[in-house]
């Protein structure tokens, strides 16, 4: 015979999204690329949308985004890279 038990995991706190970097303001010549990184924390890890001109950016040959580094099991940065960003 098997016993089995039932036992509650604790979960996490919620915790509402907080910039622990904000973006910087960039110039850039016309055609450089444009690199723009912020950390954002939070539970459940927020997720960052990227608006140029109050239009959202989605990914194409010249524009990428993805997330990295990842601390303690915990997503810290999103990325996004615009090329020749003022052909948008």
């Amino acid at each position: 015979m098997i016993a089995v038990r039932a036992v509650q995991v604790p979960r996490p706190a919620a915790a509402a999204p907080q910039f622990s970097r904000q973006l910087d303001n960039v110039t850039l010549d016309e055609g450089s690329t444009a690199t723009l990184e912020c950390q954002v924390t939070g539970h459940p890890d927020p997720g960052v949308r990227w608006y140029k001109e109050g239009r959202p950016l989605t990914a194409s040959q010249k524009v990428r985004h993805w997330n990295r580094a990842i601390v303690d099991g915990r997503l810290r940065s999103r990325c996004l890279i615009l090329t020749n960003s003022t052909k948008h």
